[in-house]
């Protein structure tokens, strides 16, 4: 029988719990099901999964609590955020947190279902990787046709040369096999950026310590950068010391990472162009208010004065009511300037503005 994928999914909504357990189960996944943190915890303690759907916001224990029980085992299981508060902020917060991707409560059955596709997709090639790496220190040779055949780039180098490098590799970089091999490595790398790798790599020959995984920018035949993630570590191969190691193309999701953040500038500079909107209009409604009465007062003694002849003290007395409320509403207008002026300077330059960052950068 073929495996089934095991997925634990956790709601504090019975309903939602129902709903999701039937459309997976019926997609060939075995699922079990939880209805809060607690629940969640106890599954996780007891059976291993490929896959958990967590809703983020439950009482008592949140899901954010379950992820940080999650990493602090250090679980092989991937993890979807389900989440009806959905926003940049709080979608960086889960990815960054570790959760493989989040879903915004109400979606659609065929969403979920691509996205736990995907995702369980993702583990399987993570779990082929960490088998090939064993493969090759045990057995070249046993493990060949696994190597050959993998989803994964492998690749070899000894002396500043590729000896070895499998399918996936070559068409990774949009080259056939036999042309890589004998190739120099640092080729396929940014010029910027192959001394800091060279330096890398003669640490780890050397034995010193340095991170197994990193995120890398390299080179396709055509002269067309993509983005790799990488893992490589010191091996012993045909009896010398040499880097082995292998590659993931993510081209597309730094993409995504790169769409994300203008989002999130996007979604900043529409807040700040509606709080402006919202200041100008409180501006404009405390200003009709303030100005209403001295308006009022102004011309109705200015228009007692010029209907008819009036004693020269009651002349004055308008004269003077009269200069009193057109200095209540100088006041009031400096007032309103003055607010203005230090609201402006607290906020700085609009976006797109000609003192803006942005207009003022080199293009």
């Amino acid at each position: 029988m073929s495996y089934a994928p095991k997925i634990l999914i956790v709601d504090d909504e019975p309903r939602m719990c129902d709903s999701l357990d039937v459309l997976l189960s019926g997609a060939g996944y075995e699922t079990h099901t939880g209805n809060s943190g607690k629940d969640a915890i106890e599954h996780l303690a007891k059976n291993s999964f490929d896959l958990v759907l967590l809703d983020i916001v439950m009482p008592e224990m949140e899901g954010r609590q379950v992820m940080h029980y999650m990493n602090s085992q250090d679980l092989d299981t991937l993890v979807i955020v389900m989440t009806g508060h959905a926003s940049i902020e709080s979608a960086i917060e889960v990815l960054r947190s570790g959760a493989y991707d989040y879903l915004r409560k109400p979606f659609e059955h065929e969403e979920l279902l691509k996205t736990v596709e995907n995702a369980l997709e993702q583990k399987r090639l993570k779990t082929e990787r960490k088998q090939i790496e064993e493969a090759l220190r045990e057995s070249e040779e046993k493990y060949k046709t696994l190597i050959e055949n993998s989803l994964t780039g492998i690749f070899i180098h000894q002396d500043g040369k590729y000896v070895f490098v499998n399918d996936r590799f070559a068409e990774i970089h949009s080259y056939k096999p036999e042309e890589l091999v004998g190739m120099e490595y640092l080729i396929l790398i940014p010029p910027d950026e192959r001394e800091a790798l060279r330096q890398i790599a003669q640490k780890r020959l050397e034995g010193t310590s340095v991170s197994p995984r990193y995120e890398v920018q390299r080179f396709r035949k055509d002269g067309t950068s993509i983005w790799c993630e990488m893992m490589a570590t010191r091996i012993e191969y045909r009896g010398r010391p040499a880097i082995m190691g292998n590659i993931v193309d993510i081209t597309k999701r730094k993409r995504a990472e790169e769409g994300l953040r203008e989002s999130e500038k996007r979604l900043y500079q529409e807040r700040r162009r509606m709080d402006l909107l919202k200041f100008a209009n409180d501006v404009a409604l405390k200003l009709m208010h303030e100005l209403r009465n001295p308006l009022v007062a102004v011309g109705g003694f200015s228009r007692r004065i010029s209907s008819r002849e009036y004693p020269d003290d009651k002349l004055k007395e308008y004269a003077r009511i009269i200069f009193q409320e057109s200095t209540r509403l100088e006041n009031v207008l400096n007032d309103v300037l003055a607010h203005l002026k230090s609201a402006a300077k607290q906020a700085g330059p609009l976006p797109g503005s000609k003192d803006s960052p942005e207009a003022s950068a080199p293009p």
